[in-house]
C-alpha cells in the first residue's frame, strides 16, 4: 500500500531540491537560517539553526543543532559579521539533532538555555512557560505548545509573524511521530492549533522556509496524510486479523526500506496503532496482533 495518489505534496517542484538548500539564508530582517552539516535520511538537508536578533544586536540562537565544530564556527562567524551577540539559546525540543550543542555552547558563551520544562532531567536550564508571549534578551516570542513529534515540542511565533516550527512541520517530507516518544493524537491536535495561527511564513527545523500560502497547504496535507495512513491501517487489519506491527509496516510501506527508515516506519506505525486503540477502533491481543473492535 502507498498513500493515495490524490494526496499530492504541495511542495513538489517548489523551492530548492534536497541537497541544494543554502547554508546561510537571511529569512527576513532579524532572522537568519543556518544549515548544519548533518544531512541524513532522517534529518533531510540537515538541521536548521536560527539567529533571531533585535535592532540592538542582541540575538537568540534557536536550536544550535549537532555538536559540529564546522556548524558552530559558522554560527559564530555569521554573528560576528552581523555585529550580533548571542544572549540566549532556545530549543524547540530535546532531540539531539537540535539540542546536542546547546549546553556546551551556552557554557562557552556564558548564556542560559531556554526549553520546555520537561525537556531535561539532570541539566540546569530556564523553563519556559507554555503559552503566551515572552521576552528573552529584549526579543519577543510567542510560545506555542506543539506536542506530538515528541512530548516537549514547542513552536515559536515571532512578532513579524514568522512561525518557527522545529520538527512539527517540515520544509520537505513529513514529521516522524515515533512511539513511545511521539503521540499521534497530540500531533493532530497541534496541527490544528498551528492552522489557527496567523503566521506569515513557516521556518522549519529541516528543509526550506515556506510562505503563508504554501505553509497552510502543507498543514492541510499533513492532516490528510495522517488520516490516509490511519485508513490504510484499518483496512489492513480488517483484511489481516491479528496482524502485528511489523507485518503492517510491510503491508503499508512495502519491502524497500533501509534499516533506519524501517525503524522510523515501525515507530510511526505503532504511534498510529496506539491512536486507533485510544479511539476504540482496534484492540491488541495478548500475542501482540491487532484486530478491529466490532
Amino acid at each position: 500500500m502507498t498513500v493515495p495518489e490524490s494526496l499530492s505534496d504541495p511542495r513538489t517542484s517548489k523551492g530548492p531540491e534536497l541537497g541544494e538548500l543554502a547554508i546561510v539564508q537571511d529569512v527576513e530582517a532579524g532572522l537568519i537560517r543556518l544549515l548544519a552539516p548533518n544531512a541524513s535520511a532522517m534529518t533531510l538537508d540537515g538541521t536548521n539553526s536560527y539567529l533571531i536578533y533585535g535592532t540592538d544586536g542582541s540575538a537568540i540562537l534557536l536550536d544550535p543543532g549537532p555538536d559540529s565544530p564546522t556548524h558552530l564556527a559558522r554560527i559564530s562567524e555569521v554573528a560576528r559579521e552581523r555585529g550580533l551577540a548571542i544572549r540566549a539559546i532556545c530549543l524547540t525540543h530535546h532531540h539531539q539533532d537540535h539540542s546536542e550543542a546547546a549546553f556546551t555552547l551556552a557554557s562557552t558563551l556564558g548564556v542560559e538555555v531556554f526549553a520546555h520544562p520537561e525537556s531535561f532531567d539532570k541539566l540546569s536550564f530556564r523553563r519556559l512557560k507554555l503559552s503566551g508571549r515572552i521576552s528573552i534578551s529584549g526579543i519577543s516570542l510567542e510560545v506555542i505548545p506543539t506536542p506530538g513529534h515528541c512530548g516537549d515540542h514547542l513552536s515559536f511565533l515571532l512578532a513579524s509573524g514568522v512561525l518557527l516550527t522545529g520538527d512539527h512541520v517540515l520544509g520537505r517530507g513529513t514529521s516522524v511521530v515515533a512511539y513511545p516518544d511521539g503521540n499521534l493524537g497530540q500531533y493532530l491536535d497541534s496541527l490544528n492549533r498551528v492552522s489557527e495561527v496567523d503566521f506569515t511564513r513557516l521556518a522549519p527545523g529541516h528543509g526550506p522556509v515556506m510562505d503563508k500560502g504554501l505553509g497552510e497547504e502543507v498543514i492541510s496535507y499533513y492532516v490528510a496524510h495522517r488520516k490516509a495512513r490511519l485508513d490504510q491501517l484499518v483496512e489492513a487489519i480488517l483484511l489481516n486479523p491479528q496482524v502485528t506491527g511489523e507485518e503492517l509496516v510491510e503491508i503499508v510501506y512495502g519491502h524497500q526500506l533501509s534499516e533506519k527508515i524501517r525503524w522510523a516506519a515501525l515507530a510511526s506505525t505503532m504511534a498510529a496503532l496506539r491512536y486507533l486503540q485510544d479511539s476504540g477502533v482496534v484492540n491488541q491481543g495478548e500475542d501482540g496482533g491487532f484486530e478491529l473492535i466490532r
